[in-house]
């Protein structure tokens, strides 16, 4: 009958379902199989005949019925404590073990579903898959069982066969899965650093040469105090887009979900916050600044530093760690001569720590441990114009 929006069955009681057995077996014959089957032949015998007349209106309502399940249904979307769970466990490091007691037992589950869809899981291996082709084999012989009322069977090894199917191709599928998205990002990315680059080639024809930089210095905050033009290294980026000589989406990595893509407002002259910055830019403190010309190997743009997201909210730091808007996979960094290039490790071409002034970079090869460095402070520069340190 319908209900609202939905049809709910109506099943046969015990004693028709098993006239209406009778009745199939005995090939719509009703002789000797008493009252039930001779009311049910004449109740399917008035489905084929003329004395149901069409109703036009239960139509039009079951063309209904049909369109609406057939639409598609809302993308599901996670709530904001898993919002924030996973925010968390991205700064972290991909550690839910560093993550707030509050929400460490969400960001475990977003690492196992990261993991899960990352790699894929560990690979079937060989006993497996001949205990599961043996297995197949024995199922396959045994006696099918019958489902239902209709006497349909379905044998057991049908159901192993699909399971192992199912198995295989989740251990073939998923790798791409990941690899393919992983891929995708590094595109994305490399053709935002081009088009960074043409940006910055024409800033620097109209300023002699020079990089963005809005301020001869910073406050009293710390350079990585996004939203306040006045501290923020990343508000000489922002520039650079104000100007039209890029896009904001140009400098919106697709790694990090929560990137702008459109100024907001004409008075805006930097991200409103931290999270939201996908590059990092070179540090534009201290006494000598780089020039954007050619022949000169200095990064001067990197997906965002993970030290700087770290040392802002007080934890400790990893110098060898790399970005997290790719996962932890590397970097995409653009040079001072305009080419850009993907690096595995923080190291740029001529081994220079790019997260790390080289004071500090000095500091902790002196002691001879990587990690010993606690975090940064926000106020530290570049030692020369050859340093290639970037924030945040």
């Amino acid at each position: 009958m319908f209900e609202g929006d939905d049809i709910k069955d109506a099943p046969l009681s015990s004693p028709d379902a098993d006239a209406l057995d009778a009745l199939v077996e005995a090939g719509f014959e009703t002789d000797g199989l008493g009252e039930r089957a001779e009311r049910l032949h004449a109740l399917l015998g008035r489905l084929g005949g003329s004395q149901i007349t069409p109703d036009e209106s239960l139509t039009d309502l079951t063309m209904l019925r049909i369109q609406r399940a057939q639409q598609p249904q809302p993308e599901a979307s996670l709530d904001e404590f898993d919002k924030d769970a996973l925010d968390a466990l991205v700064l972290a490091g991909f550690d839910p073990a560093k993550v707030s007691a509050a929400l460490r037992s969400r960001a475990r589950r977003h690492r196992a579903l990261s993991d899960l869809v990352g790699s894929g899981g560990p690979p079937a291996s060989a006993d497996l898959t001949e205990r599961t082709l043996a297995k197949i084999d024995v199922e396959a012989a045994q006696e099918a069982i019958p489902i239902g009322r209709a006497r349909r069977r379905v044998r057991i090894g049908d159901l192993v066969s699909i399971a192992a199917l199912i198995l295989v191709g989740a251990s073939l599928i998923l790798p791409i899965m990941g690899a393919l998205r992983a891929q995708r990002f590094q595109n994305v990315c490399q053709s935002n650093m081009m088009a960074t680059a043409m940006g910055m080639s024409g800033y620097a024809i109209d300023n002699q040469d020079s990089l963005p930089m809005i301020t001869a210095g910073f406050g009293a905050k710390p350079w990585w105090s996004v939203g306040d033009p006045e501290s923020s290294n990343s508000a000489h980026l922002y520039h650079l887009a104000r100007s039209e000589y890029v896009t904001l989406e140009d400098l919106a990595c697709a790694g990090n979900r929560r990137a702008p893509t459109q100024i907001p407002s004409d008075e805006s002259r930097d991200w409103r916050q931290l999270d939201e910055v996908s590059y990092a830019y070179r540090v534009m403190g201290g006494p000598s600044h780089p020039g954007w010309q050619l022949g000169s190997r200095i990064v001067v743009i990197s997906d965002r530093s993970p030290v700087v997201l770290k040392s802002a909210r007080g934890y400790a730091i990893d110098p060898s760690e790399n970005s997290p808007n790719h996962d932890g996979l590397g970097q995409q960094v653009l040079l001072s001569d305009g080419s850009a290039m993907w690096l595995t490790t923080p190291e740029a071409p001529g081994g220079d720590n790019i997260w790390l002034p080289s004071q500090i970079e000095h500091i902790i090869d002196a002691i001879r441990d990587r990690h010993s460095f606690d975090r940064l402070s926000g106020r530290e520069a570049p030692a020369s114009k050859d340093d290639s340190f970037v924030g945040p």
